[in-house]
């Protein structure tokens, strides 16, 4: 009985220790996360406020940009890009643009005739095929003649 006394006052211990533990660990625990989370936390604040600033930064020079340049200065810059001819970028585009468009042409022009001649082909084809089918029926009425003939001199 001494023993089981013993025994259950070391148990009753060792559960006080265990819950005394597992307190000072989630006591560890947060004091070491609560800085990386504060840490993260002020990141993620600084980089939205960040964002906000570098907009608010990139208006102000939009609207400066706005304010120099305003209508017509733009339209008289347009009228010299006007007046000095195509730029050597624009004329080659120009230029391939017009080759790209002629050989179009030139493929369906080709396209065009082969079409033709298939029609062509078709229709002797079409006449050879009319050609063969009387000259069967011809041949088809002869040898049913020579069968009556040879059957009456058979009878």
């Amino acid at each position: 009985s001494a023993l089981a006394a013993r025994v259950d006052r070391q148990q009753e211990e060792i559960h006080s220790l265990f819950r005394q533990l597992n307190a000072e660990f989630g006591l560890a625990r947060r004091a070491t996360l609560t800085p990386m989370f504060k840490e993260r936390s002020l990141q993620e604040i600084a980089q939205v406020e960040l964002r906000s600033v570098c907009a608010e930064e990139v208006d102000k020079a939009f609207k400066k940009l706005a304010a120099v340049f305003d209508e017509q200065r733009v339209e008289a810059a347009m009228l010299s890009l006007r007046k000095s001819g195509p730029l050597p970028w624009e004329a080659a585009v120009r230029t391939d643009m017009s080759a790209l468009g002629d050989a179009f042409e030139a493929r369906c022009r080709e396209l065009s005739l082969r079409a033709d001649e298939g029609a062509a082909a078709r229709a002797v084809i079409v006449d050879c095929c009319n050609a063969l089918e009387q000259r069967q029926t011809a041949g088809t009425q002869r040898l049913d003649a020579l069968e009556e003939e040879f059957r009456r001199r058979l009878a």
